[in-house]
């Protein structure tokens, strides 16, 4: 992801990387206190419980800056997040997303995915 940034020469002063080698309380002031957030992909609900588990919801909702979700980064910016799981039983998995906005991107639609996720379009609008 930083290389796309370099190959349009955009440069950036810091880089921090949040994840389980660093205390929740240093997580929680790097997201407060960065001007960028990438939100990048994964397994959604994980990452999302992973967000939970380490207070950022509500510091990635109500700060000033600007943040960019990736794959499952994208599904849980929304309120209301939504996604087809791609184990064999195509579950449907549905939760409380960050809630940077009010619609689900889903961003994993592919040749084999598409008709079925057509299917649940609607279900994107719906409050759980």
């Amino acid at each position: 992801l930083i290389g796309f940034f370099k190959d349009i020469s955009i440069r950036f002063n810091k880089i921090s990387i949040i994840d389980k080698r660093i205390s929740k309380e240093e997580a929680r002031d790097i997201a407060k206190n960065s001007d960028i957030v990438f939100i990048v992909g994964g397994d959604p609900k994980k990452e999302m419980d992973s967000i939970n588990e380490y207070g950022l919801s509500n510091i990635l909702r109500d700060r000033d800056g600007i943040t960019i979700g990736v794959s499952a980064g994208s599904i849980n910016m929304a309120k209301d997040a939504i996604y087809m799981d791609e184990d064999e039983h195509k579950t449907i998995i549905k939760y409380k997303g960050i809630g940077l906005t009010d619609i689900c991107i889903y961003p994993l639609i592919n040749n084999t995915n598409f008709i079925k996720s057509n299917t649940y379009i609607f279900e994107f609008n719906t409050r759980f």
